[in-house]
């Protein structure tokens, strides 16, 4: 009986073919050695230990899978392995069983755990404009528990080089910052020459709690043009933004007020249109009893008094474009003051009545703008608006109950809530034109009476008795209207009207409707047959259960391994639709289309996703999605397969269609592994499951996007922002 040797350390073991051992040295040489080393396998011609914590591996093969014959493995001429840090290895040839999949002339394999500092994995792939690149090549420093930054450079073929940079700031329940930037210096050949350019953005975030009772955010967004975000960023979201905003926003709290500041820009990347709040303050008083009543004494009427007090100013400036050369600019300030007075009462024991008073006041100064003059608004002059409202509303609930004790319902309730308001708001004509071209102040240059209507229904169930009763709501519905008293003609209000059921747990459905109450050639009131303006529907189902005998059925997982599910398998169904219509205008707009997604398991180890949206208007799927994942041990493998319709041009777009009703088919597939990811597009290959570590360590082949770093995390529990 013969024994492969075995070199023991502390709890290294390294076994063999053939062992050499400097007992002086403590050096010492296995070859044909494997052995298991920070959670990771090892197998090579030639095993060395060279110091306590340096290793040399030559013709080695690398891996995380702990078969036998693993699914995965990285060979390589030359590895260095360095005890708790890192495995240096040149060059790597990565192979999916026997079959060569990526070679590459250097790589670093990371030892760590938890968030460290180290190199940043290289990106490899093309983007939407043709171009080849090589990306992230840089490190990650987690300076300490609290900030860590990231630096890397990205290569690519056509335009050059991009610096990109992110600074993570953390202090649990104190604050957290991060600021990133990226800064490109294009250089572009064309039948002209060279064309160079610089470009770049820049987000910076902030979030501190200053008390208890006060906080104080912002958030900064610059990019140099409209096409940087669409050029340069993997990340579909920023690809899909047309408009940045930048703000920052102080609050405050008080025991009955409250104080806001905001600052605020927001700039539309294709219309050049951009709005400022410069600032933007509130002020509000909590309502509060106006005579409070007398501790262990019964309120009287006059205890119910209730009054409340905001104001508003605003320094506004916004700039919309008139034509291709020019623009319109609105800019002033306004300063707003609103109290109101409210009396609940309820009478006779069963209506609630509610007399209520308010009083407006608006402060006016326009800044000299073209626009503000071709409109006759005093300008650089101070204007002052006052207006108020009195009213009163009414309200009850009515309640009726049936027992029918069939299907496992014992009780139905059934409660209306009629309401009718009245209001009266007095002419003011003061400014009107301010008013018109600022759109702060209340009031109207006419008198002003008005009765609104509501009534809202509510049916509830009670199913089971005692221990296993439980209550659930059955339908919703509303309608309101109202009368305006000083009208010349359409005194009457449009009738609007909403409904919603959630009958079944899995099924919801709502609608809505808007009619006109007049004839629209005589303008006369047609009770019994209005004019139906817009209509609204939306439902969704989702089904979840087993489907069971699928294998005996297909025939699929008939040669499988014993991980396989037998006998049922899960599923979940979700269908949603929506519908709607619009008469107001000439025209009839119609909005129709239906959403399928299905997720199914076959397997324990296989799962299956398709969804698609069918646009009835167009007659036509305008997207569809087909997955296939598959749990290989210490992989996944995932197969992707989408295709998307661009009904028009459209800058927002992930990659500008040249025609309307262009087709886009994507075929993505990838795996993971437990040691680096990657993702090839279009042509099929693999990606990694995210190693056990916290630095950034990702590793991407892909011509549409890019995966995003993870995010860091100290060893304190404090999350970093990334």
């Amino acid at each position: 009986m013969t024994q492969r040797p075995k070199l023991a350390d502390g709890q290294q073991v390294v076994d063999g073919d053939t062992l050499t051992y400097n007992i002086d040295s403590q050096r010492g040489r296995i070859r044909g050695s494997a052995t298991k080393f920070e959670n990771a396998y090892y197998k090579g011609g030639d095993f060395k230990k060279y110091t306590e914590d340096v290793f040399f591996v030559t013709h080695g093969v690398y891996t995380t899978c702990d078969r036998d014959d693993p699914h995965f493995h990285f060979e390589s001429r030359d590895m260095e392995v360095i005890r708790g840090d890192k495995v240096i290895a040149r060059p790597v040839v990565m192979r999916i069983g026997e079959l060569p999949v990526a070679v590459l002339p250097y790589y670093i394999f990371p030892l760590r755990r938890g968030r460290h500092s180290g190199f940043l994995p290289l990106r490899f792939g093309n983007f939407d404009r043709g171009q080849r690149f090589i990306g992230n090549a840089g490190y990650y420093w987690a300076a300490s528990d609290y900030w860590d930054v990231q630096g890397a450079l990205d290569f690519n073929e056509n335009t050059g080089i991009v610096l990109r940079s992110v600074v993570n700031y953390a202090w649990r329940y104190h604050l957290s910052w991060y600021v990133s930037g990226s800064y490109a210096r294009e250089s572009i050949r064309t039948y002209l020459g060279q064309n160079r350019s610089t470009r770049w953005n820049l987000v910076a975030d902030h979030r501190q709690d200053v008390s208890p009772t006060a906080s104080l955010s912002a958030n900064v967004n610059f990019v140099s043009d409209k096409s940087f975000y669409q050029n340069y960023s993997a990340d579909p979201t920023d690809r899909r933004q047309r408009t940045i905003t930048s703000q920052a926003h102080f609050d405050k709290r008080f025991s009955k007020s409250s104080f806001s500041v905001l600052l605020q820009s927001t700039e539309n990347l294709d219309t050049d249109a951009r709005t400022r709040l410069l600032p933007s303050v509130d002020f509000s008083m909590y309502s509060r009893s106006l005579i409070p009543a007398d501790s262990g004494k019964k309120a009287r009427w006059y205890n119910s008094g209730y009054l409340s007090y905001g104001s508003h100013m605003s320094n506004y400036e916004n700039r919309s474009r008139r034509d291709s050369t020019s623009f319109d600019q609105r800019k002033y300030v306004t300063v707003t003051h609103q109290s109101s007075l409210s009396f609940p009462q309820r009478l006779f024991g069963h209506i609630n009545i509610s007399p209520n008073a308010s009083l407006q006041e608006a402060w006016y100064y326009i800044f000299d703008t073209p626009l503000a003059r071709e409109q006759g608004v005093p300008v650089e002059a101070f204007g002052r608006r006052l207006s108020g409202s009195l009213g009163v509303g009414s309200s009850t609930n009515l309640y009726g109950f049936l027992n029918p004790h069939l299907f496992g319902v014992s009780a139905i309730r059934h409660s209306m809530t009629p309401s009718v308001g009245y209001t009266f708001t007095p002419p003011v004509k003061s400014h009107d034109e301010m008013r018109s071209f600022t759109g702060a102040g209340g009031g109207s240059s006419s008198r002003s009476q008005s009765l609104s209507f509501s009534l809202n229904n509510a049916l509830d169930a009670k199913l089971g008795e005692g221990e296993k009763e439980r209550k659930v709501s059955l339908l919703t519905a509303s309608m309101q209207a109202s009368y305006n008293f000083e009208a010349k003609q359409r005194r009457w209000s449009n009738l609007s009207a909403s409904a919603s059921t959630n009958l079944a747990s899995r099924l919801q459905f709502s609608t809505s409707a808007v009619w006109d109450l007049y004839d629209p050639a005589t303008l006369k009131l047609q009770w019994a047959n209005p004019r139906l303006l817009a209509f609204d529907v939306s439902a969704a189902m989702t089904l979840t259960g087993n489907s069971s005998a699928f294998s005996s059925v297909t025939g699929i997982g008939s040669h499988r391994d014993s991980s396989i599910t037998t006998g049922s398998s899960p599923f979940n169904l979700a269908v949603s639709h929506h519908y709607s219509e619009s008469r107001y205008g000439r025209g009839n707009s119609v909005t129709n289309w239906t959403g399928v997604r299905v997720d199914f398991d076959p397997t324990k180890n296989w799962s299956v996703q398709y969804q698609q949206t069918i646009n009835w208007s167009l007659h036509m799927i305008t997207d569809q999605r087909f997955v296939i994942h598959r749990d290989l041990h210490c992989w996944e493998a995932e197969v992707t397969w989408a295709e998307l319709i661009t009904l028009k041009p459209v800058g927002t777009a992930l990659k500008p269609p040249v025609q309307a009703n262009t087709t886009k088919k994507v075929l993505n597939c990838r795996c993971s592994a437990d040691i680096f990811p990657y993702h090839i597009q279009g042509i099929g290959g693999m990606i990694g499951r995210d190693p056990p570590m916290c630095f950034p360590d990702r590793m991407d082949f892909t011509n549409v996007s890019s995966v995003q770093t993870p995010m860091p995390v100290s060893s304190s529990g404090v999350r970093l922002a990334a």
